[in-house]
């Protein structure tokens, strides 16, 4: 590995600061996790935001007819809506973003059965 940051707390190298800060930042004494999957946050709204992606569009309508608004449920529509250009070579999935598509490409194997 060339340049890497390393945790004080835990030992564990990372590759850009970037990353090293965003894993820092799960150090602190406040940490906010899912109560779904157990991931954790720094911030309480990156959980709302994430807990989206545990429901189906049934269940997001429902959230919004409950009266969850805000950046959560708009952040959601807006991304459904925007064009897919970036499509996976290995299984065909398309993102978004090319940031996405690399992200993917990482842990993404064909899987042969």
């Amino acid at each position: 590995m060339g340049s890497a940051y390393k945790c004080q707390f835990c030992d564990k190298l990372l590759t850009t600061y970037r990353k090293y800060f965003k894993h820092i930042m799960l150090h602190r004494d406040k940490v906010y996790n899912c109560d779904i999957c157990d991931r954790p946050f720094k911030e309480e709204y990156e959980v709302l935001r994430h807990k989206w992606s545990h429901m189906n569009d049934e269940e997001r309508e429902e959230a919004k007819r409950n009266g969850v608004k805000g950046f959560v449920a708009k952040a959601c529509t807006k991304v459904k809506n925007l064009p897919r250009n970036f499509p996976c070579p290995t299984c065909g999935k398309a993102f978004v973003s090319r940031y996405q598509l690399i992200s993917h490409e990482k842990g993404c194997f064909l899987r042969v059965t």
